[in-house]
């Protein structure tokens, strides 16, 4: 069993965080609202603490993620149907988390939104009430949304066996299609058959892959990608060290096109009915490409006769700054002109103004 950590295990005040863990490097939001941040995880959600406390992380960027983990359960932990989020996000329901923090956000805008309503049979992520209109929320994370699990684990295995296999050399596959097992054989097979890199180069797969390679310390080659396999991709990592501390480095790309868009979306407004106004917010945060590269994915699903349940699309953004210390958040809304119900244009305003995170 977990010990109960409490934020004096980090250190007897802030500024005590700050030199420990931050090397000296103060965040951007007052010290006391830090403090108090922790304060919160040590209150509702210790084993957290524990996981830090207990792992060799340590330093600015993981500081700022408790802050904002903190600060987040702050602004939502009064809201109606915050348990249930809160302990899917717990359980490791890592969509839950990105739930939990676009409804601080609109508690950011003054608003108190209800989490997890039921509606005509279905549950939402959340609701609010704009001029007696009620307006629907439906959050998703592309990375973890269930039509693309498979195929992230499918690239996890492939990055972590290329590191693994190819020590001394740095890694880059850009797919070109699904990874099927065979798929992902072949191109373990062509990598290794390259042998030990000596300098930068590139190959590939005709249909399958494109595959930059270098020496560890080495800058990977540029490689030209054909239309969508340069947009928005989904991205897995691996690094291996073995004994000898001669390490291997990978990642491997695919690129999230129409069809897997296309699938995300209908799955989202399966939740809303027709005569009820609803947004879509889509938390690209982990997404290499992120905002700009899911624009004309989300404009071509705009169509007379296809997902007019939603009113809007709201893509969403946060990254983790470390000069200056802190989490930026970003919005750009996407209206639906063929929508059943429109959003309200105030709505959509303060939509794609939302605050920044640390001044909830």
């Amino acid at each position: 069993m977990s010990n109960v950590a409490k934020r004096a295990d980090f250190g007897g005040n802030w500024e005590e965080i700050v030199q420990d863990w931050c090397l000296g490097n103060s965040l951007s939001i007052a010290p006391q609202v830090a403090w108090d941040a922790f304060g919160v995880l040590e209150r509702l959600w210790a084993e957290r603490l524990d996981e830090v406390l207990n792992s060799s992380q340590r330093g600015l960027a993981l500081v700022v993620q408790l802050v904002d983990d903190g600060l987040t359960i702050a602004a939502c932990e009064h809201l109606a149907g915050f348990n249930t989020v809160f302990k899917r996000w717990k359980d490791g329901q890592s969509g839950a988390r990105s739930e939990l923090r676009f409804a601080a956000a609109l508690v950011g805008l003054r608003y108190s939104p209800t989490l997890e309503p039921s509606h005509k049979g279905n549950v939402l992520d959340a609701v609010i009430s704009v001029g007696g209109q009620n307006v629907y929320f439906e959050v998703a994370a592309p990375e973890y949304a269930d039509v693309v699990q498979q195929a992230f684990g499918a690239m996890r295995a492939l990055s972590k066996r290329l590191a693994e296999e190819n020590p001394g050399a740095n890694i880059s596959i850009h797919l070109l299609t699904e990874p099927l097992p065979n798929v992902c054989h072949r191109i373990a097979d062509y990598v290794r058959s390259l042998g030990p890199p000596t300098k930068p180069d590139a190959g590939v797969l005709h249909g399958v892959a494109r595959v930059r390679i270098a020496p560890i310390r080495a800058r990977l080659p540029g490689v030209q990608l054909p239309g969508e396999a340069a947009r928005s991709p989904l991205v897995c990592s691996a690094m291996a060290v073995r004994k000898d501390a001669v390490w291997g480095r990978a990642n491997v790309c695919l690129p999230i096109g129409d069809d897997r868009a296309e699938t995300l979306l209908r799955r989202e407004l399966s939740h809303f009915h027709h005569q009820t106004t609803n947004v879509v917010v889509l938390d690209v945060s982990r997404v290499i490409g992120g905002m700009k590269s899911w624009v004309p994915l989300v404009k071509r699903r705009f169509q007379p006769k296809i997902n007019r349940r939603c009113g809007a699309v709201v893509l969403l953004r946060s990254v983790n700054s470390v000069f200056p210390p802190a989490m930026n958040l970003n919005t750009l809304v996407l209206s639906n002109q063929h929508a059943y119900r429109p959003v309200p244009t105030p709505l959509l305003d303060q939509l794609g103004d939302l605050p920044n995170w640390w001044q909830i």
